[in-house]
């Protein structure tokens, strides 16, 4: 079955599927965490490029999907990116998921940081990745392609990731951000990223591989 909202999920019904299908990364960690021993798999349709598009840049980074669940902290490398946001002074938007995490955050009292704690539209979403420079992804088990760095890429984001991301290859062979293997890389390559402007290339990327009008023919050939 293929699910793209996370609302409305019955779980009597996915507790006996075999595979269970996904388009949304949120539907794909709250599946997840209900249903651990199941096989699932995170597909995208792509990014509709006529919404999301590069802004005028006003923040240095953008932090899209903190995690509902605080102890998810490390896996998905958000304290990696807190201390880089805290010890260099960077200006960042965080994008929360959850009360739990949006309370964690703001004890941290950061500055030069706006926290946005509420479902955004696609547009309103393009609004702010279209004003960040960079977006640091330093996940240590994450989806294979979080839809987070595909928006990103289409709103001029450079990526700064970790080698676990399946995307980690196109980013690099088309210069649209850096791979960094630990924390010390992580900070190294945020403030290469940010003085450097590669949301040109950024875009073509997104242009180039994830414009659902293009990713759409590629559904017809999946197998499980």
């Amino acid at each position: 079955t293929a699910i793209t909202q996370h609302e409305h999920l019955n779980f009597r019904v996915l507790n006996i599927c075999d595979e269970i299908i996904v388009q949304s990364q949120i539907a794909y960690e709250v599946i997840s965490k209900k249903l651990p021993d199941k096989n699932i798999s995170l597909v995208y349709s792509g990014v509709d490029i006529n919404v999301f598009s590069p802004g005028r840049k006003k923040y240095d980074l953008i932090v899209p999907s903190v995690p509902y669940d605080v102890k998810d902290f490390d896996s998905r490398g958000i304290n990696a990116v807190l201390d880089l946001i805290e010890n260099n002074n960077f200006s960042a938007v965080i994008i929360f998921r959850s009360q739990a995490a949006y309370k964690d955050i703001k004890k941290r009292g950061l500055k030069n940081v706006k926290l946005i704690n509420k479902t955004l539209s696609d547009k309103e979403l393009s609004d702010v990745m279209g004003k960040c420079r960079v977006m640091p992804l330093f996940y240590s088990e994450p989806p294979e392609v979080p839809l987070s760095a595909v928006e990103g890429l289409a709103c001029g984001c450079s990526i700064v990731c970790s080698d676990k991301i399946g995307i980690k290859d196109i980013i690099k062979e088309n210069n649209a951000g850096m791979i960094a293997k630990s924390n010390n890389e992580l900070c190294k390559s945020a403030k290469i990223l940010v003085k450097k402007d590669l949301s040109k290339k950024a875009r073509k990327t997104a242009e180039k591989y994830f414009d659902s009008k293009n990713m759409i023919n590629g559904y017809h050939s999946f197998k499980i």
